[in-house]
């Protein structure tokens, strides 16, 4: 069975943006500027296809890293608590090295994280000073149907 090219399009621009969001968040985690982390949240995840083959897996799987990420710096590193701080930007970086690659992301940590049997839908994790933990308009059901 041969892909559609438009999920190809689909999949190539959401990976591409995750990968660099993803990137920006380590540097920004690393220098300690935590408020900023998910801004590109909304934006790369309204990319995110219905894709049915596996490649939309790696992108769901660390879409769900991501937002538990955000939800552990939203709780003020509580959630998650067994991730140490420090190891939050490596994780991202060695999934957007997984991405950039194209395999599959295999780090146990993450895929813990990601499980999405078990995932709530993503519906907020955009840090908004003085609004902690609303809703940040993100359609809850987008990731969860796509799984």
């Amino acid at each position: 069975m041969t892909p559609d090219p438009v999920l190809y399009d689909t999949y190539d621009v959401c990976r591409d943006n995750l990968i660099v969001a993803l990137r920006r968040d380590a540097v920004l985690h690393e220098v300690g500027r935590y408020e900023e982390l998910g801004s590109e949240l909304p934006e790369v995840l309204s990319q995110l296809s219905r894709g049915e083959d596996d490649r939309y897996r790696k992108l769901r799987v660390a879409f769900r890293f991501w937002d538990a990420w955000l939800m552990a710096r939203d709780s003020d590193w509580l959630e998650h608590c067994h991730i140490e701080l420090y190891k939050w930007p490596q994780l991202a970086s060695r999934v957007a090295d997984d991405l950039e690659a194209d395999r599959n992301i295999t780090v146990p940590e993450v895929l813990q994280l990601s499980d999405i049997r078990f995932a709530s839908p993503i519906t907020r994790r955009v840090h908004q000073p003085g609004q902690e933990n609303e809703a940040a308009g993100i359609e809850p059901a987008r990731l969860s149907e796509a799984s």
